[in-house]
């Protein structure tokens, strides 16, 4: 049994034009039964538009599902759980990181003991570097632990966050599946 051609389009080509071109000459413009992929969102509205002035498509027609990996990985997560979790943005993965922190430093001897006092604004330019590096931990399946001994390397602040980074990540997560809220990367992880 054959299995799927593969074709290599020459780099000095118009990619998307060559895509539309390739998929309406195999379905013959019946595009409604294909799905396409893509890294992210911007192909997808190219080749949408390629196909708008694409002089063999007979119109109206239906044109083929296009997805990004992260919306595949939505589809997925919701399949495997049954359940559709919340997608929050960067500003409330700060605010639910700030929790995080403000939870742990509550804890006897913890290095975060002396960041309860920590207002939400002065701890969100931190709680942003947390939350992109935990996306690309969660992308990346990766768990990370307490980064000790920093002190000489970054502001206190800084040394008190990477001792407990494995304990943070942990209840982040926790938070993240208890209140039913998700990002693009937890869903991949």
């Amino acid at each position: 049994m054959p299995g799927p051609s593969i074709q290599i389009i020459p780099w000095d080509r118009d990619f998307l034009q060559c895509l539309a071109d390739d998929l309406i000459e195999k379905t013959g413009g019946g595009l409604e039964n294909l799905v396409i992929f893509f890294g992210h969102d911007r192909p997808r509205r190219y080749l949408v538009e390629k196909f708008q002035s694409h002089s063999r498509l007979i119109k109206p027609c239906l044109l083929p599902q296009m997805l990004t990996v992260s919306e595949l990985w939505e589809i997925f997560y919701a399949e495997d759980t049954k359940r559709f979790d919340k997608k929050i943005g960067l500003l409330d993965q700060a605010s639910l990181l700030y929790q995080c922190v403000k939870d742990l430093s509550l804890e006897k001897e913890s290095p975060l003991n002396g960041l309860a006092n920590i207002k939400e604004a002065e701890f969100f330019p931190w709680g942003v570097y947390l939350a992109e590096l935990f996306e690309e931990c969660f992308i990346h399946t990766i768990r990370p632990k307490d980064l000790l001994h920093t002190e000489d390397e970054v502001p206190a602040f800084g040394a008190a966050l990477l001792a407990t980074l494995g304990k943070i990540f942990l209840l982040y997560t926790k938070k993240l599946t208890e209140s039913c809220l998700s990002t693009s990367g937890f869903l991949s992880f």
